[in-house]
């Protein structure tokens, strides 16, 4: 998706367009949800303003339903929900970086910080999945606020930066450097 593309898609409110499309559609195709995530994952990494957009328009709310999934076989469900699951972390980590504190609270509300969570579990293997997530923890810590500060602290997140440290040690640079990062601060707030 090139960044003029982008542009017209925010301007011509096209993130509002995919957000009732996929409120409305989600249950009946997981595949169409899971595309229009990563359209806006795209749209939010090339035009910052479309954080905002989507968090005011009630974007977290349809992502977490969508994030809940509708009725399938149990096959596709697993190889789809990895495509959603990841596109939804990497979607919630862009909307937490660069925003106003307001926003960004509504970035790190307990749901969105169980979602991330949940993903870092179930996709342990997956290093966008992993270094998105544990950068958007990471963000979320730094927001300076006690009440996150504490949450985080209370879901173990520690554990989940260890283990991708661990896993990822000698594989993959990016997501070892993340995770690195990641504890460190957890250890030293």
């Amino acid at each position: 998706l090139s960044v003029p593309m982008a542009r017209c898609i925010t301007q011509w409110n096209g993130c509002g367009a995919i957000l009732m499309a996929l409120k409305d559609w989600y249950l009946d195709s997981t595949d169409f949800a899971s595309k229009a995530v990563k359209v806006l994952v795209l749209v939010t990494g090339a035009v910052p303003i479309a954080k905002q957009f989507i968090v005011e328009l009630g974007g977290l709310r349809t992502l977490l339903k969508v994030s809940e999934g509708g009725p399938i076989d149990v096959v596709q469900r697993k190889r789809l929900d990895y495509r959603l699951q990841s596109n939804v972390v990497g979607l919630l980590h862009n909307l937490i970086g660069g925003v106003d504190y307001s926003i960004g609270k509504e970035v790190a509300a307990e749901e969105c910080l169980d979602l991330v969570i949940q993903a870092l579990k179930s996709f342990p293997d997956d290093k966008y999945t992993q270094k998105r997530g544990i950068r958007y923890l990471l963000k979320v810590g730094r927001m300076q606020d006690s009440q996150v500060t504490m949450m985080l602290q209370k879901k173990q997140v520690g554990i989940l930066f260890v283990q991708a440290l661990d896993r990822f040690r000698n594989t993959n640079p990016g997501v070892k450097e993340m995770a690195q990062e990641a504890l460190l601060w957890y250890a030293t707030s």
